[in-house]
């Protein structure tokens, strides 16, 4: 085995020339573990991610060998680890931890079980690819800086009179746990090494022993980002050097015995393939519609009776929260039940020969319900088949995919694969270095200058990608003069 150990050996011994012997001889022992340990977590690794990519991907185990060479080209599988990737260590654990005299009983009432045995990865100081996310390198292991310790006490124990004396001394033990005197990180993350795969060069930002005010730490990321973007090469200016990513199957190892690997990637995104309940309750106050005489129902509620709109062409008639139906071949549903209707002239027909059974009225709440549930996934679907063809449904949270579900619910979901100002501005060389303006413009197209009612939805649309809010407002002049620009750049939309 050589000494390939001796990354691992945890050092710092203390005492007499016999207490340190000991001390050197039972490091190198768990150090020659470790060894063994690490093969072995990271072969488990590898078998999980494997397994993650065959399914997501829907490729075969044959052609496994191409997907991990692919790994190096780009980031295609959302492994490389982000700013806010989940953390767990093996050794972590919520048992009473042993000290002589003592032993450190965790309050598990102060912090929740996860919230002890996970944490985040941070990493606010490296530049942002030109993607706009910000990537983890091999050099992202300083402690309180880039790994955090847990808020748990350790399987392995203290070893060290140092240790046993700060945790001794130490009377926040039992609510945060003795990690946080135990871990001694590893220099660099270490990468599984696999035939056929490299990694992708990140920048990393050296910020160990530097104090940096937020604004000079925003200058140096601005700075190598624009190297980044206009191909300049990455000099040692401001620290930066180019490193490996890390992926899913990067281990760091803590020289107390531990070895960190990631939970998450931190790219919490690709998860994101359908819309939320906060933006169904806000939709159908938008989609509430009127009664059979005409006037509007409480907001939220749905149109039991068709009614027609206004705003619509004279033969579009409208049930339910939005179920917009424009003639009697485009009229039919059918129900879980069985009960297939036209909703067009509210007839109910036989589901074998077609026959008209009855002439119907109105619907009910609960088939109100499944029109509205039917609706969301048929956009759903088109649009994640949309965002996944432009590329960037790796690339969008929750809160931006429903503000986009909420206008196309409204306009259309052909304005995202037609030549649109939208659809070209979420094609992935544009949709990557959007700014918050370009944004705003992009929804504001979507109004006429005089509804105030489309510019409140809108607006609230961008409250819910801005602030993840979810409440309608009634003011549409927070966003400013935002209606129409890129049509009517020079138009000024009255009351502004």
């Amino acid at each position: 085995m050589g000494k390939d150990y001796e990354k691992y050996l945890e050092g710092q011994y203390r005492g007499n020339v016999v207490e340190r012997y000991k001390q050197e001889k039972d490091d190198e022992q768990k150090a020659i573990k470790i060894v063994q340990e690490v093969k072995e977590q990271q072969e488990h690794i590898m078998e999980e991610e494997t397994k993650r990519i065959l399914e997501k991907e829907n490729v075969t185990s044959t052609e496994i060998g191409k997907v991990t060479a692919d790994y190096g080209m780009e980031d295609k599988y959302g492994e490389y680890l982000l700013n806010g990737a989940i953390l767990h260590c093996n050794q972590a654990s919520l048992e009473d931890f042993e000290i002589p005299g003592d032993k450190i009983v965790l309050d598990r009432k102060i912090i929740d079980d996860d919230d002890r045995i996970y944490n985040q990865l941070r990493v606010i100081e490296n530049p942002m690819s030109a993607n706009g996310l910000i990537y983890a390198t091999v050099g992202d292991a300083i402690k309180y800086e880039n790994v955090f310790p847990f808020y748990c006490n350790c399987k392995i124990p203290a070893d060290r009179p140092e240790e046993i004396k700060k945790i001794k001394e130490d009377k926040n033990c039992s609510k945060y746990g003795v990690c946080r005197h135990l871990m001694s990180l590893n220099e660099e993350w270490e990468n599984i090494s696999l035939n056929g795969r490299s990694y992708l060069s990140k920048v990393d930002i050296n910020m160990q022993g530097q104090y940096m005010g937020q604004g000079y730490l925003e200058y140096i990321r601005d700075q190598a980002f624009l190297q980044a973007v206009e191909g300049k090469p990455i000099t040692e200016t401001y620290f930066l050097k180019e490193k490996d990513g890390i992926t899913m199957t990067s281990i760091l190892f803590c020289k107390h015995g531990g070895i960190i690997s990631a939970i998450t990637s931190g790219q919490i995104y690709p998860r994101v393939s359908g819309v939320s309940i906060d933006l169904i309750e806000l939709l159908k106050k938008y989609e509430t519609g009127m009664d059979q005489y005409g006037n509007y129902l409480n907001e939220g509620e749905p149109a039991l009776y068709q009614y027609h709109s206004p705003s619509d062409d004279i033969n579009v008639l409208t049930i339910g929260w939005g179920h917009a139906v424009k003639s009697f071949d485009g009229g039919w549903f059918t129900f879980k039940n069985g009960t297939v209707m036209n909703l067009y002239n509210m007839g109910i027909y036989d589901k074998v020969d077609g026959v008209k059974i009855k002439q119907g009225t109105s619907i009910t709440k609960a088939q109100a319900e499944e029109i509205l549930n039917n609706d969301i996934e048929k956009r759903v679907t088109e649009i994640n088949n949309a965002l996944k063809t432009k590329g960037i449904n790796e690339a969008i949270d929750q809160n931006f995919y429903d503000a986009l579900f909420m206008l196309t619910y409204q306009m259309g979901t052909k304005y995202l694969t037609d030549n649109s100002d939208l659809s070209v501005f979420l094609e992935a060389e544009n949709f990557f270095t959007r700014t918050d303006r370009e944004i705003k413009e992009q929804f504001g197209e979507f109004t006429n200058h005089l509804e105030a009612g489309t510019m409140r939805r809108r607006a609230d649309e961008l409250d819910i990608i801005f602030d993840g809010t979810y409440d309608r407002d009634y003011d549409e002049t927070r966003y400013g003069d935002i209606w129409r620009k890129k049509t009517y750049p020079n138009m000024t939309t009255p009351g502004y």
